[in-house]
Parts: C-alpha cells; sequence; structure tokens
C-alpha cells in the first residue's frame, strides 16, 4: 500500500515523460527513497554530540556543520574532498554550516565544538 506523498511523487515521475515514451513502470521504492532522502536533507539535524578534534577519527555520522561554542581555528575535512581546510579566527558561538568527515587536532584552536547530525 502506498502512502499519499508517495502516489503523489509517482504521478509527477509519469506525468514529466513524453508522451509515447515507452518505459518500464519506475519502482516506488526507489522514489521514495529519492524523496526521502530530499527530506532529510532539508530538516534540521537529528542529533548532536561534542566532537574531540582528531588527526585520524572520522566523524561517524557526517554532521550537518559543527558549532563552535569558544571561538578560534578549525581546520577540518570536507565531506568528499582530498584536502583539508582551515576556518580561520571563527568567533564564539559560530556555526560551520558545511558536511565534514574530519574535525582535525593539528591546525584546531577553538575549542567546545559540537557535531549536528
Amino acid at each position: 500500500m502506498t502512502t499519499p506523498i508517495e502516489e503523489r511523487a509517482l504521478a509527477a515521475e509519469v506525468a514529466s515523460r513524453p508522451i509515447g515514451q515507452v518505459t518500464e513502470t519506475p519502482n516506488p521504492l526507489s522514489l521514495l527513497g529519492r524523496v526521502k532522502a530530499l527530506v532529510d536533507a532539508v530538516l534540521p539535524a537529528r542529533t548532536a554530540k561534542a566532537v574531540v578534534p582528531s588527526d585520524g577519527v572520522a566523524l561517524d555520522p557526517i554532521p550537518r556543520g559543527i558549532y563552535v561554542g569558544t571561538g578560534g581555528d578549525v581546520t577540518v575535512r570536507p565531506a568528499g574532498s582530498a584536502a583539508d581546510v582551515t576556518y580561520k579566527n571563527m568567533s564564539d558561538c559560530s556555526y560551520i554550516g558545511i558536511r565534514v568527515s574530519h574535525v582535525r587536532a593539528t591546525g584546531t584552536t577553538a575549542g567546545n565544538l559540537v557535531a549536528e547530525a
């Protein structure tokens, strides 16, 4: 049984096809997965946990952003990137709004960091 949201999403996908195009019926489960991922991307974070900067340990799960309680420099590895980035002179109570896989100990002088995932 499908929900009204699933039915609307399926109808929108079918309606977007060119007239006369012969295709197989879309898999509502894969469509539902895409809709859930999109909705999850715009909702607020569900969890928050303190970050202990580490040069080797990755954050799990990858957070939506990092809250900086006590200002300073924060060196992070953006998710999907091969290079670290240092946010210089972050002020107290600021926010880094990027998904990061690591918060590095080397180069990080800020404190009271919180990962929001």
